[in-house]
């Protein structure tokens, strides 16, 4: 109550000292420009054109390291004609070495793999990481777990947005003590109802059907939340404690 309290003062009030929830700096996106002929991925501050944003995420100067490790296992361009080709860190779209054709199946697997969590990426750098440990490269091993552990940050966030962007109504609650229940009814990223109610009333049916009835209804007329920071912020906040 009191996180949700304080997110909506500062979403009212909009305090004077409160500069971190006022830099707009501090949210990035993962952009990938699919109009050119040879996409690469990159870090963007904000949504400028028309290619696919991931985001927004609060994760300033990590969200260039996960960049960097997604480019450099699928071996994408970062820029023209670099010599990463000849380090063995690009596949050469810059050089044609790689047809338009299998760059672009590659583009569209780290589309799908950021849609699903990373999980392809992670199961490889899983794979890798044992493979160091079997020969005893402790240090490389550690490596591979530090961007593991970016990773599935990075996919915390997203589910998270995800999550809210579903729009889902949520029905959350929490036993108090012996007598008393608090519910919460969450949609998106607003909270439509929170309620003391005694255990003895804790009917789960009857309570679905009032929400549906007396909340929901009232609410399918109103307007979408715009996904500002203060959007973000509120869900990061609900969705990580509900989880």
């Amino acid at each position: 109550d009191a996180l949700i309290l304080e997110c909506e003062m500062i979403k009212k009030i909009r305090p004077m000292y409160n500069q971190l929830l006022k830099n707009h700096e501090n949210y990035s996106y993962i952009k990938i420009n699919k109009n050119i002929k040879y996409p690469y991925i990159e870090v963007s501050k904000e949504i400028e054109d028309y290619s696919l944003y991931f985001g927004p995420y609060t994760m300033d100067k990590k969200l260039d390291e996960i960049v960097s490790i997604i480019s450099r296992e699928y071996k994408t361009k970062i820029m023209n004609k670099c010599i990463k080709y000849d380090l063995n860190k690009c596949i050469g779209p810059c050089r044609e070495i790689v047809s338009k054709e299998d760059y672009n199946i590659i583009i569209d697997t780290i589309i799908k793999d950021l849609n699903n969590s990373n999980k392809n990426l992670i199961n490889i750098l899983n794979k890798k990481m044992q493979d160091e440990i079997s020969k005893l490269n402790f240090e490389k091993a550690k490596d591979i777990n530090n961007d593991i552990v970016l990773l599935k940050s990075l996919s915390h966030k997203q589910d998270i947005i995800n999550n809210a962007n579903e729009n889902k109504p949520i029905l959350a609650w929490i036993n108090l003590d012996d007598e008393n229940i608090k519910i919460y009814v969450i949609k998106g990223a607003k909270l439509l109802k929170s309620e003391l109610i005694k255990v003895e009333d804790f009917e789960l049916d009857n309570l679905i059907y009032t929400i549906k009835e007396q909340i929901l209804r009232n609410e399918e007329n109103i307007a979408e939340e715009v996904v500002d920071k203060y959007y973000i912020d509120f869900a990061n906040i609900l969705y990580s404690y509900i989880k």
